[in-house]
């Protein structure tokens, strides 16, 4: 086949020193899992293929070498402020010269490299600000974040607390290591961390928003959906707890009203892959498949790199007994996944 080909290829051109490989049950155990970042229902098709796991054990290998020999390196050098001005205005960011410490530039271009995926940049800017500004909290914040999407857990917590140490009245710390703990599977801490936010402004609907993610990850669903409502009530733009809020309803089968939801979540952002994803299962699961379909290309549309859509194109095309689109739609999530060359992206392949 065209994925089986794929792998050869590679092997062909990077000539493993040694691939084992077993069909058995630890194929997957090597790496921690990122919860709710990709659909279950693409994983349990794509690690049914008898092929994926050669597949897999063969890209890991080739990332290896591709870090060792520093192939796999970012591709922009951030060296003095007059290059992130100029990277900073080429983005669109008005008056990039006017009244701009040197610290904030390097803070806000953190945030860009790291939306742009660009990690190894945005820690660099998001350090650069913290020698210019020690006690400035909230860049730590944003470097921890930098550390979470890389799952560089303990210097995410670092960071954090960080931030904390130097204010600790800084709610959108307690929400960050609130979301930290949330994915490390550590409850207690993170419901305390979303509630000492909580205390800390009551009317912080990404408060609300967090606890109610926790107590949705516990199955605690009339609960979830009630502090989904508060965070909505407290900030209608809130377009996260509205999905949330349509993915609760989409388990319960209450098809109307999750697609209602949905659809309001993408009103408010209709830039965001995770909604269009949650709005094509949705179509799906009511038999839809057209529509389906569209919501998932829709995803791509928005947003080109979008891996997920791709992969959510695949697992349907295997479904509907399409086997060459999905072998298509798998060239293009792995040509996505090895362009970007992001640890967080194999993980979850």
């Amino acid at each position: 086949t065209a994925i089986l080909s794929l792998v050869e290829s590679y092997l062909d051109e990077c000539r493993p020193d040694m691939v084992v490989a077993m069909m058995g049950a630890h194929a997957f155990g090597s790496h921690i899992s990122r919860p709710a970042s990709t659909d279950p229902r693409i994983m349990r098709f794509v690690k049914s293929i008898r092929v994926y796991k050669l597949a897999r054990l063969a890209w890991l290998h080739i990332v290896t070498k591709m870090r060792e020999t520093g192939l796999c390196q970012p591709r922009i050098n951030t060296q003095d402020v007059e290059k992130v001005l100029a990277d900073r205005k080429a983005i669109g960011l008005k008056d990039a010269h006017a009244g701009i410490k040197r610290d904030d530039v390097y803070a806000e271009l953190a945030g860009i490299y790291r939306e742009q995926g660009r990690f190894a940049e945005a820690e660099e800017s998001a350090k650069k600000s913290i020698e210019l500004d020690p006690e400035g909290h909230d860049i730590y914040i944003r470097l921890g974040w930098i550390y979470l999407d890389q799952d560089k857990f303990n210097q995410s917590e670092d960071a954090f607390k960080k931030a904390i140490e130097l204010n600790p009245r800084n709610g959108n710390a307690y929400l960050a290591l609130g979301a930290l703990y949330h994915r490390l599977h550590r409850p207690q801490e993170a419901e305390e961390s979303f509630k000492k936010a909580l205390g800390l402004n009551l009317k912080s609907d990404s408060a609300y928003l967090g606890l109610g993610m926790l107590y949705h990850a516990q199955d605690n669903l009339d609960q979830a959906e009630e502090l989904f409502r508060k965070a909505i009530e407290l900030n209608p733009g809130n377009y996260y707890a509205y999905a949330k809020l349509g993915r609760i309803y989409h388990a319960q089968g209450k098809f109307a009203q999750a697609e209602e939801n949905i659809r309001k979540a993408l009103e408010l952002n209709p830039k965001s892959k995770e909604i269009y994803i949650e709005y094509g299962w949705l179509y799906f699961d009511q038999g839809r498949v057209a529509q389906a379909e569209e919501s998932f290309k829709q995803g791509i549309a928005a947003n080109p790199h979008n891996d997920r859509a791709y992969g959510a194109l695949l697992a349907l095309y295997e479904q509907m007994g399409r086997p060459d689109l999905a072998e298509e739609y798998a060239r293009k999530v792995n040509k996505l996944r090895y362009e970007y060359c992001l640890p967080v992206t194999v993980t979850d392949y």
